[in-house]
């Protein structure tokens, strides 16, 4: 009785606690990367990102699984943005490596 009396609910707060660890992590991928090369961005285009990641912070300092979700996926958005301007790639891109050149010792990391 007691498990399918719960179950629902465990269903619901397991849903929750998923959807505010992905936004989490998304804040903190984001961080990293403006930390790392936010130089490179627009001031525009940097306060954009900084004002989006507010708002995650906040959806998730209010445990608000929609708004957080929202705007995470509106953070992700601009990440990419960011990331389409070529000075910028590394924003997006995890660690890469570039070719191997023969005879030129390792291969080259593309930040």
């Amino acid at each position: 009785m007691k498990p399918t009396r719960y179950a629902e609910e465990d269903r619901e707060r397991r849903e929750e606690d998923e959807t505010l660890n992905a936004a989490d992590s998304n804040c903190y991928q984001a961080e990293k990367k403006l930390a790392e090369h936010g130089a490179k961005l627009t001031p525009d285009h940097k306060g954009k990102v900084e004002a989006a990641l507010r708002q995650v912070r906040e959806a998730l300092s209010r445990r608000d699984t929609k708004a957080a979700s929202d705007r995470s996926e509106e953070l992700k958005r601009l990440m990419q943005e960011a990331g389409s301007n070529p000075s910028c790639t590394d924003l997006t891109a995890g660690l890469r490596r570039g070719p191997r050149q023969r005879g030129r010792g390792p291969p080259k990391h593309v930040w």
